[in-house]
């Protein structure tokens, strides 16, 4: 008996690993393929990168706000040109 419940609690044991395997190779595709498609869009060359946030997706978490789940990537850069208060609101005003 003693034999038959430390078998079923190891193949327990390697199914949850692989699962786990599974699930965060998958997660990390989808990560990947968001990245390549954020590096598609055309920044200008001038612009200076200062901060690059990437939130990989995460399938098994024990969040209550679904938009935590979701890859994201935030990224601040610098332009060189800076615009004046008045040619800002030139266009609303």
């Amino acid at each position: 008996m003693k034999l038959r419940t430390g078998l079923v609690l190891a193949l327990i044991l390697v199914l949850g690993a692989t699962g786990y395997f599974l699930v965060r190779s998958a997660e990390d595709r989808v990560t990947a393929n968001m990245l390549s498609r954020v590096e598609r869009f055309a920044i200008p060359l001038k612009w200076q990168v200062e901060d690059e946030t990437v939130r990989p997706e995460r399938f098994l978490c024990l969040d209550t706000n679904p938009p935590q789940l979701l890859p994201a990537m935030e990224r601040r850069q610098r332009a060189h040109r800076r615009r004046s208060r008045g040619g800002c609101l030139k266009g609303w005003l």
